[in-house]
């Protein structure tokens, strides 16, 4: 179990969508109603095993290269830049990358994550979280409840599709990933008035894509 602090999320991925379907034949009737109820009780218990994330180390500072994706640069600067944006306004934005969940589906995973490390803060909330699963060519941004009016779903949908996809895409994660922290740092900046002294990104500075469609999972 974990606390569900009302927080949303949006989900992007470069492989292939595909369905599973579970079966069941032969004559049911042979399963006896205590074992069915053990079987099902494992089959639901093991998405919550699957789904532990790592404990927050004091080392990990705001970006945890698990994946070992980043390049030292990269992650100074997300360092650097969320120490002042969060001493300015409580606001922080989280890197995570990791090659596998064990197991769990990103969502859970990413909201774990986001929990767990109180990314934002308590009081709050104004945190977010991108996180990079690199075995599984997938990843998941999430905002706190208390920069859903300002940062919604679809804004940070269309962030995902104009600062990661391409780079993220071409497995160049390092360039993807500042993009998209810069262009958030910028979004937040200007929610609380220019906080943080972030860089722009590229020749766009602080240009934001208006939000055209509603959070959504996959690729379309």
């Amino acid at each position: 179990m974990y606390d569900d602090r009302g927080i949303d999320g949006v989900e992007k991925t470069t492989a292939r969508e595909s369905g599973r379907s579970m079966r069941q034949g032969g004559k049911r009737n042979k399963i006896g109603a205590a074992a069915l109820i053990l079987v099902l009780s494992l089959f639901l218990a093991w998405p919550a095993a699957a789904a532990t994330v790592p404990e927050y180390q004091a080392e990990y500072g705001y970006a945890a290269d698990f994946a070992d994706v980043l390049t030292a640069a990269t992650i100074n600067h997300i360092n650097e830049t969320n120490e002042a944006l969060s001493a300015a306004s409580g606001a922080e934005v989280f890197v995570v990358t990791v090659d596998f969940t064990g197991g769990a589906d990103i969502e859970t995973y990413a909201y774990r994550l986001f929990n767990q490390w109180a990314i934002g803060g308590e009081e709050k909330d104004n945190g977010l979280l991108l996180l990079l699963v690199i075995g599984e060519e997938n990843y998941w941004a999430v905002q706190g409840e208390g920069l859903e009016k300002d940062f919604s779903s679809g804004l940070l949908s269309e962030y995902l599709d104009t600062y990661l996809e391409t780079d993220f895409a071409a497995g160049n994660y390092d360039a993807g990933v500042a993009k998209f922290f810069d262009a958030c740092v910028a979004r937040l900046e200007k929610i609380y008035g220019g906080a943080g002294g972030a860089a722009g990104v590229g020749g766009n500075a602080g240009g934001e894509p208006r939000p055209s469609s509603p959070a959504r999972s996959g690729r379309r």
